[in-house]
């Protein structure tokens, strides 16, 4: 763990957290680990390329060290799916209504939950006032695409949210700066951005994006 980085769950607001999500190498873990990267995710939504089983994805959390936050990337999976992989974190990125929220809070007490969505003034209000969302996770409206969103409306309304902020959709090293900057995000989650091809992670881009963040965050903190 390098000097600047906490678990994704934790509650410092020192630094902007880094999520590298749709990882499926030890390698990849082991770069973003020591790239300062707070989170890493694994997606077992079916029909990404960067899915992974069940049983990938447990061998793959043994190489998770200690202070690197692992979180299950799931669309529209059942519970017990989503209960069976024992990571950190939980991200609902689907259709997934309240029930669900409040089956996994009684079933996993413990476990943070991330509720992804594209875009929209409904789908913020919806989720900002659901018990049981430890974070929300704003996207582009397709997502692991590479495509962004239009950040002034939710600039315009950032003030008024209750969850931690996190900022997906497009990122990449040349561009997360611009949305560290003009949002204020508590987390960044970055995919495609940080891809030679398609599921396939580029290490020296894994790098360079948390490079980026660290220096938006230096800007950030001495203004």
């Amino acid at each position: 763990m390098t000097p600047n980085q906490v678990p994704l769950t934790a509650q410092e607001p020192l630094t902007t957290r880094i999520k590298i999500c749709g990882v499926s190498t030890p390698e990849a873990i082991q770069v973003a680990a020591e790239a300062g990267a707070n989170g890493i995710g694994f997606v077992r939504a079916k029909g990404s390329s960067r899915y992974i089983d069940y049983e990938q994805a447990s061998a793959l959390l043994k190489h998770v060290p200690d202070g690197l936050t692992s979180v299950a990337v799931y669309v529209n999976a059942p519970l017990e799916e989503v209960m069976a992989l024992k990571a950190n974190a939980i991200q609902l990125h689907g259709q997934e209504d309240e029930i669900m929220i409040e089956s996994i809070k009684a079933n996993m007490p413990e476990t943070f939950v991330i509720r992804g969505f594209p875009f929209s003034r409904p789908h913020l209000n919806r989720w900002q006032e659901t018990p049981g969302i430890h974070a929300v996770l704003v996207d582009g409206q397709s997502a692991g695409s590479g495509r962004g969103f239009d950040y002034e409306p939710l600039m315009n309304i950032r003030h008024t949210m209750t969850h931690p902020l996190i900022v997906a959709g497009g990122l990449t090293p040349d561009n997360v700066g611009d949305a560290i900057t003009l949002l204020q995000p508590w987390a960044v989650d970055v995919s495609s951005g940080v891809e030679s091809a398609p599921g396939v992670k580029d290490h020296g881009a894994i790098r360079a994006f948390c490079q980026a963040v660290r220096e938006a965050d230096q800007i950030r903190t001495s203004n």
